[in-house]
């Protein structure tokens, strides 16, 4: 607990509010020193002090304790590293900022617009003055509500803690996104806390049909986990294995590749070259005259603009990547693909061009990087994957397909 109140004191020195964690820290080492909140309504006003002496004596030594420990640490850090103290100076720099995600911000230059419109004036620093300060106090309050409440044992002084840096995002004069985190972060240990609680008490009823659904839940992170790894252990394979433009260029000078008329098309997910395309070269000893990488890119993002969607890159003769960037609620269209080549003076027609599409037939042969077993598992799971040629609108007759029998 000293451990944890230095280290917060020290955080207190980044980010000031979270000072207010040594609060409830405090109560909860004075509820183990025997304080509690009493109820004074029943007690005449000259028993107050005896009925609460204990409780007031814990608190104190508490709290005295918590200001020694930041005190010490941050005087030793400030005087220890030699910055000093002007850190504190900065500490209002903040109410500077107007931003939208403060309540009192946006409420205080709400109203100032509102004046402007009506003719009144620009009296939006004269409001933020006001409604901040203003704001701070209630916040102050519910964090004292909080404190009390923790205190009385009503709540536990981690759920006060994540209730109270809740408050402080609603009042602060301002706040970015990541502040929430400030709340989300001890709730999740409250609830964290009480879901653990449920978990023992429905072990009592493992045997009476509680097991089926954790031996789902196993069955499935198994399958999920063996997916995972056999996938990451299969990239790896394969990028051992494929060629980078310059050692693609020396194999097709020092082997003297022939050149043949025709389009060949390798439909790729990212913008490596296509390990086929290394595997075409050594089997089928020629390269095309118009070799073309089709890297689909999905972005983080629902949908791209069309303007954005298509790249063209030259990567050496008779080689071009075209790199695809879809949304993640787009499907990419084979016909647009072809238009786009046709467009970039790359001709595309039956007879003469085919599209390769790679996929690769996992062989489990031992238990290096992941069990046996498991790869069987992902081996099962790859070959029933929904297959590229499903999604692509072209004309089936330019499809090949190419299999690489890949042991892992």
């Amino acid at each position: 607990m000293l451990a944890g109140a230095a280290l917060i004191a020290m955080s207190s020195m980044i980010k000031a509010t979270s000072i207010i964690a040594l609060g409830f820290l405090g109560i909860a080492l004075a509820r183990r020193w025997g304080a509690t909140l009493p109820s004074l309504r029943s007690i005449p006003i000259r028993q107050w002090w005896s009925a609460t002496k204990d409780s007031v004596l814990a608190l104190a030594r508490s709290a005295s304790l918590m200001g020694v420990i930041a005190i010490v640490v941050i005087v030793g850090i400030c005087v220890g590293t030699g910055l000093g103290f002007g850190w504190t100076r900065t500490l209002s720099t903040g109410d500077i900022v107007r931003s939208w995600m403060s309540m009192p911000t946006l409420l205080s230059v709400g109203a100032g617009r509102t004046g402007i419109g009506l003719g009144l004036g620009d009296h939006t620093q004269a409001i933020l003055d006001i409604v901040r300060p203003l704001a701070q106090l209630i916040a102050a309050a519910f964090i004292l509500r909080w404190l009390l409440a923790a205190l009385s044992g009503r709540i536990h002084p981690i759920g006060a803690l994540g209730i109270s840096m809740a408050t402080i995002v609603v009042f602060s004069p301002f706040a970015q996104a990541w502040y929430l985190l400030w709340a989300v972060i001890p709730l999740a240990g409250l609830f964290g806390f009480i879901d653990l609680s449920f978990f023992g008490a429905n072990l009592l009823k493992f045997f009476h049909g509680g097991w089926f659904p954790l031996a789902v839940a196993i069955v499935l992170f198994t399958v999920f986990m063996s997916w995972a790894a056999g996938l990451r252990l299969l990239r790896a394979r394969m990028a051992a294995e494929t060629l980078d433009v310059a050692e693609l260029e020396g194999y097709v000078a020092a082997h003297h590749v022939p050149v043949i008329p025709g389009t060949a098309i390798f439909l790729t997910g990212g913008s490596k070259l296509p390990m086929a395309l290394g595997e075409y070269l050594r089997k089928g000893g020629n390269l095309r005259a118009n070799t073309v990488q089709a890297a689909f890119l999905v972005q983080q993002v629902p949908t791209v603009p069309l303007d954005e969607q298509l790249r063209f890159v030259e990567l050496g003769p008779h080689l071009t990547r075209l790199e695809v960037r879809y949304g993640f609620m787009e499907y990419p269209s084979g016909k647009a693909l072809i238009a786009a080549l046709r467009a970039h003076g790359i001709p595309v027609a039956e007879g003469n061009s085919m599209i390769i599409i790679h996929t690769v037939d996992p062989l489990p042969v031992d238990s290096k990087g992941m069990a046996l077993w498991r790869k069987h598992i992902f081996a099962f799971l790859m070959r029933n994957a929904r297959q590229p040629q499903l999604v692509l609108t072209v004309p089936q007759d330019m499809i090949m397909e190419w299999t690489t029998l890949m042991r892992f």
